[in-house]
């Protein structure tokens, strides 16, 4: 599993030679580029998707386009997002050792991977993989810092060994244009109450404000959106993690974490890893409900005690080989 919503990167090993470039065509809907070079076809794609945020999905993929087999060597973040402004100014890289958005440090792992390209093969895997937020390139009121909407500038750096012979893993730097894309802040934007993941929806029915209550009850609602039969799996015991905020604009913001810190999160402490797989017919839906008794909280002094009010929730749900979905799950009024 990759922790890809903060993009990590490999820097210190990558002072490579062999700079390539090559022009794009992609229209600015679906950046996207390809380099040819030594017997490989590198070719970069990118798709905008989801909301709050708005996500950069980047993939490369490698072609043998020879009549022999390639022995490829790469390790962790082979691949790279750089995008720029209308002045060609750097915005954004999500190269190892760069500070996110919210404060973390991009880091990535040191090891050696390969794989023997046989001819006309085509090849990707996690290491060519980038997922990057809109609001890391753009930034958001709550980070204190915002950069303008419009067109961004995209270009992709792959950095590998296509060479058997050479001890360095990572002397070939591959520069590959994508084309301009159009980025928006999410200022103002609103959670969404559901989430695709594959062939599975996930959605929350919760609470709704009315007179005071010490009860959160909250359902998460798995569905098989296909008419084929499919596989879903929740957290054993812990279908979600529920976040309180007594603040609209936090709430709908809850992707900042650490910047749009919530009022109340339960469970308190993290659940065990351990996921409970279950098969779902077409068009089937499996309900997970949520229950919470907040009474203690709201008797108990700080730091653990809960502060009578209304509070806006929103519902964390962990799938496996993700970061976990951010649902919006309701409003209630907090009290005894």
């Amino acid at each position: 599993m990759r922790p890809s919503v903060i993009v990590l990167h490999l820097l210190a090993l990558l002072l490579g030679v062999g700079v390539v470039t090559a022009c794009a065509s992609a229209p600015p809907e679906a950046p996207a580029g390809t380099v040819r070079i030594d017997g490989i076809e590198y070719r970069v794609e990118v798709r905008v998707a989801d909301a709050a945020p708005e996500k950069l999905y980047v993939s490369a993929t490698m072609k043998n386009i020879t009549g022999q087999p390639i022995h490829l060597v790469f390790s962790d973040c082979a691949l790279t997002l750089q995008v720029f402004d209308g002045l060609r100014r750097l915005r954004f890289d999500s190269s190892s050792g760069m500070e996110s958005a919210t404060g973390a440090l991009r880091i990535c792992l040191l090891y050696e991977a390969v794989k023997d390209l046989a001819p006309r093969e085509s090849f990707t895997r996690e290491e060519f993989q980038v997922v990057v937020p809109t609001y890391e390139i753009l930034g958001h009121p709550l980070l204190g810092w915002t950069q303008p909407d419009g067109m961004y500038d995209l270009r992709a750096v792959i950095r590998m060994n296509p060479d058997a012979n050479l001890e360095d893993p990572y002397t070939r730097m591959v520069v590959v244009p994508l084309g301009e894309v159009l980025l928006r802040t999410w200022e103002g934007a609103t959670m969404p109450g559901s989430r695709v993941r594959g062939d599975v929806l996930y959605r929350t029915f919760g609470p709704s404000p009315g007179a005071s209550t010490s009860r959160v009850e909250a359902y998460l609602i798995v569905t098989n959106r296909t008419d084929m039969p499919t596989h879903a799996s929740v957290l054993r015991g812990c279908p979600v993690t529920l976040y309180g905020y007594m603040d609209r604009q936090k709430a709908h913001a809850a992707y900042l974490y650490a910047a749009a810190k919530p009022d109340w999160t339960w469970p308190s402490e993290p659940c065990a890893p351990e996921y409970e797989s279950f098969a779902l017919a077409p068009k089937e839906e499996r309900r997970f409900p949520v229950e919470v008794d907040v009474s203690p909280a709201l008797r108990e002094g700080p730091p653990d005690s809960v502060v009578p009010g209304r509070y806006y929730f929103v519902a964390s749900v962990p799938v496996p080989d993700d970061l976990p979905l951010l649902i919006w799950a309701g409003v209630a009024n907090l009290g005894l």
